[in-house]
């Protein structure tokens, strides 16, 4: 019922269920209302959405490419290797002697032994130069034992103990490291890494700057608007929420476009890249985004559009008060 006040007039309680109500009806006016204003408005909703496609899709595309790196590196032999040469005349029963006792060290945790002969047909093979090396009369590559270290003794410090005390014995002629080529790659990919954070963060300071001056002027165009609903009782929450959905849709419509740059840019270069793959007999080939990380850049677009509108929201629409 009711409650009747002294002046005639009644006042009605509304329950939590009414007000909840309410809320959730105002954002669903809010969002289609945004909505159907930025579709109206397309030449501005394009070009703010083009600054958050820009910024989004730049670190995509170099996390893309850095992703695709890694994926080649993976498909070289990258584990870590050690390759002992021996001495041409070592007899077959001393390198046999030589196996066991590399087997039983527990510092390797595997090896493969090369003969001279299988060498020869190895680097004919990878080479071309077969025709080349038939012409020899001797052979001139020495039998090689291959070791990959065990867990616990790869790192570069471990390898190079390791090769000094294995390069002594009388057998072997050179001890030879060959994951420096490996560190390398390491090294330049957690570079690019750091520099893909690095632009990324900048970009996204730049789209949040952007969504936030928009969001700003259109507080500034609809000041009048905005006056008159304080007049007649709107809060600022009321106010807000068209003006936060506008940054999150401003933010989902970049997101979608930077979407469409990644498949362009990935359907003009697949061809080029198979081609330069089948040339290196590879069966390497792009990777795209997978539906969790297009999921994260769709969040991520959305989120930093909000976050720029909640700023510009929280510094300007404070300011406007009916006078």
């Amino acid at each position: 019922m009711p409650e009747q006040r002294s002046d005639g007039a009644s006042l009605a309680k509304r329950s939590l269920a009414d007000n909840f109500s309410a809320w959730l009806a105002h954002h669903k006016y809010s969002f289609r209302s945004t909505l159907a204003r930025l579709v109206a408005d397309k030449a501005q909703t394009l070009l703010t959405s083009l600054v958050v496609a820009i910024a989004l899709a730049l670190p995509a595309l170099l996390f893309l490419a850095l992703l695709n790196l890694q994926q080649l590196g993976h498909s070289w032999d990258t584990e870590p290797k050690l390759t002992l040469y021996l001495h041409e005349r070592a007899s077959e029963v001393a390198i046999d002697k030589l196996l066991v006792k590399l087997r039983g060290d527990a510092r390797i945790a595997e090896l493969r032994y090369i003969d001279a002969d299988t060498a020869l047909r190895e680097f004919e093979a990878l080479s071309g130069f077969g025709s080349v090396l038939e012409g020899l009369e001797q052979n001139p590559l020495p039998a090689a034992v291959e070791l990959s270290p065990a867990y616990g003794f790869q790192s570069a410090e471990a390898q190079r103990l390791l090769a000094q005390e294995l390069a002594v014995l009388p057998l072997v002629a050179e001890a030879d490291i060959d994951l420096a080529w490996v560190q390398r790659f390491l090294a330049i990919t957690e570079l690019l890494r750091q520099v893909v954070w690095f632009l990324a963060l900048l970009l996204a300071l730049g789209a949040l700057l952007a969504i936030g001056n928009t969001v700003r002027l259109i507080i500034e165009n609809r000041k009048d608007e905005i006056v008159i609903i304080k007049l007649v009782g709107g809060t600022n929450g009321f106010v807000r929420r068209p003006l936060l959905y506008t940054g999150g849709l401003y933010g989902f419509f970049g997101a979608l476009l930077a979407l469409l740059l990644l498949v362009l840019v990935s359907l003009l270069s697949a061809a080029k890249v198979e081609s330069i793959a089948q040339a290196y007999n590879s069966s390497f080939s792009l990777q795209g985004l997978s539906l969790v990380q297009v999921l994260q850049l769709l969040g991520l677009g959305t989120a930093l559009g909000w976050l720029g509108a909640v700023i510009a929201v929280g510094r300007h629409l404070s300011k406007i008060e009916p006078s």
